[in-house]
């Protein structure tokens, strides 16, 4: 049982925009609730895809991909049922925060959640027991954040629309991650690879230096794996357990 009010009819057929309402009581607001922006659009049979953006605030990339979408599409253009939540955490998302500012949680690391819990946990809950149960598909768009830098990628087709005709192949390729590679000391990361480089294990894919002591010489970060740079830390600061590099394999 969910706390959480949708504005929207899910199982109505046509194009509905509205809000899931999140109950928020604090000393500002005594019965106040939180607005999750939903858009469900549907035409007749076919199979439900539920798609979110900003499950963490920061990551800006699938947020737009899926605002872009539910302006953008009208119900004549797919088979079956699209349901759009560009930002899933929205105090998130309106913050530009990784996690919530209103309780500090992390959506994607708040599942199965708690109907009565925190915003984030009701959030967590509602997708776990009221939006994934009626999808076919989840399609939960993610990007680096802040602190990463990733390429973009592609996903698989799913026969929902049916007059689409794909773009020409750019040489894409399709990967698994085999593990993040961290930093043991602070200091600021310099990086010495570009994404798509390729790794062996050994290599160094940057150094960290400290400014407030530049006698000392820099330590450089090497790679346990082997493969290719699928992301690198933003240039900054780091500190001890931060991930400065994600290595990626080809299937």
């Amino acid at each position: 049982m969910t706390n959480i009010t949708a504005e929207v009819d899910l199982d109505a057929e046509g194009r509905q925009a509205g809000y899931l309402r999140v109950p928020h009581s604090t000393h500002d607001s005594a019965y106040g609730w939180i607005g999750v922006p939903i858009v469900c659009l549907a035409n007749g049979p076919g199979p439900t895809v539920l798609m979110t953006g900003g499950t963490h605030g920061d990551e800006y990339e699938g947020q737009i991909a899926v605002t872009r979408l539910a302006r953008e599409l009208d119900p004549s253009d797919i088979r079956g049922r699209l349901i759009l939540i560009p930002a899933l955490n929205a105090p998130a998302a309106e913050a530009g925060r990784r996690c919530s500012p209103i309780d500090d949680g992390n959506l994607n690391r708040s599942f199965p959640g708690n109907p009565s819990g925190t915003p984030t946990e009701m959030i967590a809950h509602y997708v776990e027991e009221v939006l994934l149960p009626r999808s076919d598909v989840l399609i939960d768009l993610h990007s680096g954040g802040s602190s990463l830098l990733y390429p973009p990628t592609v996903l698989h087709a799913l026969d929902m629309l049916p007059d689409y005709r794909p773009d020409p192949a750019q040489g894409t390729r399709e990967v698994q991650a085999r593990g993040s590679v961290y930093a043991y000391d602070p200091g600021i990361f310099e990086p010495f690879k570009q994404i798509a480089d390729p790794v062996a294990a050994g290599d160094p894919l940057g150094q960290i230096h400290d400014p407030l002591r530049p006698w000392a010489e820099p330590i450089e970060v090497l790679s346990p794996l082997a493969g290719f740079l699928l992301a690198k830390r933003v240039p900054g600061r780091v500190s001890r357990g931060d991930a400065v590099a994600q290595i990626a394999s080809d299937i």
